[in-house]
C-alpha cells in the first residue's frame, strides 16, 4: 500500500510539473524603434498571463521602412558582415539579453519562428502606395525562410495628412 501512495505522489508531481511547463513561442519582430514597445510590454504580459514561454527577438533600425528592410536584406546577402540592425532579445526565464548588431539574413537562418511581425515606418503607414511592392517582397522573403510562421503587422499611428515625410 505504501508503494502505491509513493507512486501516486510521484505521478501527481510529474503531472503538475508537466502542466506547469509553458509551450515555447518564438517571435521575430522586424521593424523600427516603435517595436521597442513590444520588447518592454509583451514579456510582462506573456510571463504573467500566458501558457507560453516567450522567445522574442526584436530587430530594428530607427525609422526603418518596408523598402529599407528589403534593401538591407539584399545588402546582407552580398555581405554577411553588414549588420545594420539593433537586435534585442527576451527569453522567458532568462530575461533580456544584451543587444547585438545583426542582419535579417542571419536572423532568418535561426530555428523556426512561430510568429513574424513586420512594421512600416509610421510616416508612411497611412500611404498604401508605400506598401507596394515592398510589403509583398518582404513577406515573400519571410515566407521562403519560415513558411509555417504566422505573419502579423505591428500598426503604429499614422501622421496626419500634410505632415512632411521624414
Amino acid at each position: 500500500m505504501k508503494k502505491i501512495w509513493i507512486f501516486a505522489a510521484i505521478a501527481l508531481l510529474a503531472l503538475s510539473s508537466a502542466a506547469g511547463e509553458k509551450k515555447p513561442l518564438r517571435v521575430l519582430v522586424v521593424g523600427n524603434s516603435f517595436t521597442l514597445s513590444l520588447m518592454l510590454q509583451l514579456p510582462h504580459i506573456m510571463d504573467a498571463q500566458s501558457e507560453y514561454a516567450l522567445d522574442l527577438t526584436d530587430m530594428y533600425i530607427g525609422g526603418c521602412s518596408l523598402e529599407r528592410h528589403v534593401v538591407e536584406y539584399e545588402k546582407a546577402k552580398k555581405d554577411p558582415e553588414h549588420r545594420p540592425y539593433s537586435i534585442h532579445r527576451y527569453i522567458t526565464g532568462q530575461g533580456r539579453l544584451p543587444h547585438i548588431p545583426g542582419n535579417l539574413v542571419e536572423m532568418l537562418d535561426a530555428p523556426a519562428y512561430d510568429i513574424v511581425v513586420i512594421q512600416q515606418a509610421s510616416p508612411r503607414s497611412f500611404d498604401l502606395k508605400s506598401w507596394d511592392p515592398w510589403g509583398d517582397r518582404l513577406v515573400a522573403i519571410l515566407r521562403e525562410k519560415h513558411p509555417q510562421a504566422k505573419l502579423m503587422l505591428h500598426q503604429t499611428w499614422s501622421y496626419r495628412l500634410g505632415t512632411p515625410k521624414m
